[in-house]
């Protein structure tokens, strides 16, 4: 279904908004008929040996309520938020290698509360948000050209809403508030055609919320504030292939304006909040129970706070309101379910952003009435010793489990091998699971979408045709299809869709040619070669949804 502006759909539909209770607004946010809690004191603790925080070159704007996003090139792109008494429209782009910001285009209109999305090609879509009024307009910032055009308009104006790009390339746009209340509303960008359609509602309105994406392809929403219960314990997912909102476990502790991550193991981390007062208690949500549990809190409540996931696995919560407006940060520790202090930012901030960058530092930007930055830099990691796996091997592969747990497959020491391993964080055990048919090394194993493992390939006294599938759920090995040709040395892919492209290796000789696997089907296709053969090379997913392939040899190592 397509939409066409028309001021008169825009005020029918903002009519279906409920209201929130001006109570239920925490201090901070718009309307909120409490004051702003006093600023955090203590020890300056920045720049203090362990603590990694450093101070880089400031915003020329202040602003609170403004996105920060990644992108390809690996600055970030600053938009909107507000300061003075007014919605901005400038927007500054940050460059990691030289500490410093620029200016480019400004948007079409100043806003804050909205949502930035870094598109699969490389354009960053701004959604609705709060102006001088509340808006239903898009823009998209192209960065070969910086400049921003409007694109789509949405059919109903919102803001606090929440932005997931989906797996298809598809943004989903979920709730949000309007003029006159909480909207349960979604709408689906179609990148390709620049327009919305309107999607399944949510079973519950809500606003300052979170949605996360899960590795199944399905979008967690959890939390927010609504028109009639106020502060929600309830959760919904989001399923692509039905555009279908269900219900999920609820959370044992109702909160808005919290965060919720994506964590290594396939959980998510909800952190903080608000619910008439500031939220100390963190839970985890697992997929594949599809129930919350408690875990360790927070050393302070916070909410409004920014959330980033370290590359170590680690989540670094920065900032935020609280009994003040905080300077503190910590750092949750998976391994351990425990929250430690990560030291003092310089200037107390909350509604900031956090972005992780490249290098694996942490950019944080901004916030109320400020226009200073800090960068994190995570501690030195620490080696510490593990169990011992029961099996020498070499030429292996390990895959990471939803569960967190690893998977070790295959292999060889004295003879080539076909046993299989489990490694268990939590206990720090290994143990034995049922092995696969057939012996192999030099082979690939993928996680698929639906948490299965896929093998392929590989070599025993000759390269390998044959793949096997391993269900954790089951603890079980199956057959599936097998490769058009024996291949090792290879490399697979997991593409955006839930295929997997495998390509190269050898047998007889190097190859070119490259294969995709349906799981859906269960079947392989042949698509077009490479122009290089090659073996042992590189194969990456950009956030383009493209694959680059790098390197590898020949005859003779490769610079292609």
């Amino acid at each position: 279904m397509k939409y066409i502006l028309a001021a008169s759909l825009f005020v029918a539909l903002a009519s279906v908004g409920q209201p929130i209770p001006p109570e239920f607004l925490a201090p901070g946010l718009p309307g909120s008929p409490y004051p702003l809690p006093p600023v955090e004191t203590g020890q300056d603790m920045c720049m203090q040996p362990g603590m990694g925080w450093s101070s880089v070159d400031s915003l020329s704007q202040a602003r609170r309520g403004h996105s920060s996003t990644l992108l390809l090139s690996g600055e970030v792109l600053t938009a909107g938020g507000y300061y003075g008494g007014d919605c901005v429209r400038s927007c500054e782009i940050y460059d990691p290698k030289t500490g410093s910001w620029r200016e480019t285009d400004s948007l079409t209109y100043g806003r804050q509360y909205h949502t930035a999305t870094l598109l699969r090609s490389g354009d960053i879509l701004v959604v609705a948000g709060q102006g001088s009024f509340l808006l239903p307009y898009c823009e998209l910032y192209d960065y070969s050209t910086h400049t921003w055009s409007l694109t789509g308009t949405l059919s109903a104006a919102r803001r606090s809403h929440s932005a997931t790009l989906l797996a298809s390339g598809e943004v989903l746009i979920a709730g949000g508030q309007t003029a006159s209340g909480v909207l349960s509303s979604c709408e689906l960008y179609d990148p390709a055609t620049g327009e919305w359609t309107t999607t399944d509602d949510l079973e519950y309105p809500r606003a300052n919320h979170a949605a996360t994406l899960l590795p199944s392809g399905k979008v967690l929403v959890s939390g927010g504030i609504g028109p009639a219960k106020g502060y929600l314990q309830c959760c919904e997912i989001y399923d692509p292939s039905t555009d279908e909102w269900s219900t999920t476990d609820s959370l044992s502790t109702a909160r808005y304006s919290h965060s919720a991550t994506l964590l290594a193991s396939g959980k998510v981390i909800a952190v903080g909040g608000w619910n008439g007062s500031p939220v100390k208690c963190s839970e985890i949500y697992d997929p594949q129970t599809e129930a919350w549990s408690t875990c360790d809190s927070l050393i302070c409540a916070r909410y409004q706070h920014a959330a980033s996931l370290l590359p170590s696995g680690r989540l670094l919560a920065t900032g935020g309101l609280s009994a003040t407006l905080l300077r503190s940060c910590e750092i949750y520790e998976p391994q351990t379910d425990s929250w430690s202090s990560a030291g003092n930012m310089a200037s107390a901030r909350y509604a900031h952003t956090s972005v992780l960058l490249p290098s694996g530092q942490v950019l944080v930007s901004a916030g109320y009435n400020i226009a200073s930055c800090e960068l994190y830099t995570p501690d030195s990691i620490l080696w510490s010793g593990a169990q011992d796996i029961s099996t020498e091997r070499e030429f292996h592969t390990a895959t990471l489990l939803p569960s967190g747990s690893v998977l070790v497959v295959g292999g060889e020491n004295d003879s080539v091998l076909s046993s299989a391993e489990v490694y268990d964080p939590q206990n720090g055990t290994w143990s034995g699971i049922p092995p696969m048919s057939s012996p192999r090394k030099h082979h690939t194993s993928t996680l698929l979408t639906s948490g299965e493992v896929l093998v392929a390939g590989g070599e025993d006294s000759i390269p390998l045709l044959s793949v096997e599938v391993y269900n954790p759920q089951g603890d079980e090995w199956t057959a599936a299809a097998p490769l058009s040709e024996p291949r090792k040395g290879h490399t697979a892919t997991l593409l955006p869709s839930g295929s997997v492209l495998v390509v190269g290796g050898e047998n007889d000789s190097v190859l070119s040619s490259a294969e995709v696997y349906d799981p859906q089907n269960g079947t392989w296709s042949g698509i077009s070669p490479m122009s290089s053969p090659r073996k042992h090379h590189t194969s990456t997913l950009l956030t383009s949804g493209e694959v680059l392939v790098a390197g590898g040899e020949d005859s003779i190592p490769l610079l292609s």
